[in-house]
């Protein structure tokens, strides 16, 4: 859903097809030697709550709640109390000027569920991984069963040589380049001559957006007041994270995710702004996070969102097979291989987006045939020259 509370491009189709390898994740993830207990770091909650923060917003996901019953449900601000106790009693160590912020009022938020998850993206693909290798284990086993000689797969993690990649990714049939902002940062770029602006180095429709974010971890044992267990969103997110175990603390603490900030300039924000800034719009959502006397800050994170342009049906991702004509002015031999592909730009629609649009691009892909793709969905040339 967007901000607005309105289905985005595909969403519900996305939600079904990221749902199935997730599914998968966690399968792959309980069959490896790890066992059961990793898989379970996989899906974090089963609840997102949007809340609303004015009273246009209230009126919307009130009707998102009446036109999609099946996936949300709006509750008012009383009732949301009940849910888990977003106000309490302010701490002794607390000033009244810092408890202005728990006294603002709940206008209410819509719940989503029903497939709507928090996924902890590291472990997810970790899963992913495994699955991969455990397909290929068993199509060889399968392959040698029927006598079928001369058919085998072979599944590794292998880190490209960047001084000589040229030479290693000729190896391969087809390559798809997917690895987010460092496509642009470091192969997909104009040469120096060809651009005035470090800004504007790289040739496709597309930002590079820095985002900023906090890590926190409780201090005591995350009891039910101390506990954030589903995920906010308001503008920024608040996310649980697998619980932090280690020797000084016997018990788990609970571990809290808070971001992220859109930074265009080359300087990155100084933290002390990040963190006033993140404190600023969500405080009203989980007081408790920022409460010294049960959170501390653990680290900040930071990396880059590539972001597509807004068109008519969102922001969609930069996904095709890269031709000459986008090889104009590149710093890098890279496109010269025979069949590339690109499959990025999905900004903060990964998870929802992910397995919908791979789904495309490995059928396009496998038989070499961009143009029935495009000729299916002609909103994925958006980026073409």
């Amino acid at each position: 859903l967007s901000p607005r509370g309105k289905l985005v491009y595909q969403g519900l189709e996305g939600l079904a097809m990221s749902n199935q390898l997730i599914g998968t994740a966690i399968q792959a993830t309980k069959d490896s030697s790890d066992g059961l207990e990793n898989s379970e770091s996989i899906v974090l909650s089963e609840s997102i709550w949007r809340c609303a923060q004015n009273a246009k917003q209230v009126k919307q996901l009130k009707k998102t709640a009446m036109d999609l019953p099946q996936l949300c449900q709006w509750l008012e601000g009383d009732e949301l109390q009940q849910v888990f106790p977003i106000k309490e009693a302010v701490s002794e160590s607390k000033t009244t000027a810092d408890a202005s912020t728990e006294s603002t009022p709940l206008l209410g938020a819509l719940r989503m569920s029903h497939g709507c998850r928090v996924i902890h993206v590291p472990s997810y693909l970790q899963g992913l991984w495994l699955s991969c290798q455990q397909k290929a284990i068993q199509l060889n086993q399968s392959s040698q069963e029927d006598n079928q000689c001369g058919i085998h797969v072979h599944v590794e993690w292998k880190p490209l040589d960047s001084v000589n990649i040229q030479q290693e990714l000729n190896e391969y049939g087809t390559v798809v380049l997917s690895s987010g902002a460092s496509i642009f940062q470091t192969y997909l770029k104009r040469s120096q001559s060809d651009t005035d602006s470090q800004d504007q180095q790289h040739i496709f429709p597309v930002q590079l957006v820095r985002g900023q974010s906090i890590e926190f971890t409780s201090l005591t044992k995350p009891a039910n007041s101390v506990a954030i267990q589903d995920a906010f969103l308001c503008g920024k997110y608040v996310s649980p994270l697998p619980p932090l175990i280690d020797e000084k603390h016997k018990e788990p603490r609970c571990r809290v995710l808070v971001g992220a900030t859109h930074e265009f300039k080359s300087q990155a924000t100084p933290q002390e702004e990040v963190e006033a800034s993140l404190k600023g719009t969500t405080e009203f959502m989980v007081p408790r996070l920022w409460d010294e006397s049960r959170y501390v800050v653990d680290r900040f994170t930071e990396g880059y969102r590539v972001q597509s342009q807004r068109g008519k049906f969102g922001r969609l991702p930069l996904i095709g097979k890269l031709d000459d004509a986008a090889a104009d002015g590149m710093t890098n031999n890279l496109l010269e291989h025979k069949n590339l592909w690109i499959y990025t730009g999905l900004s903060s629609r990964g998870i929802l987006y992910h397995a919908l649009f791979a789904r495309r691009l490995v059928d396009a892909a496998w038989d070499n045939d961009e143009a029935s793709m495009m000729e299916k969905f002609p909103e994925l040339t958006w980026w073409k020259p």
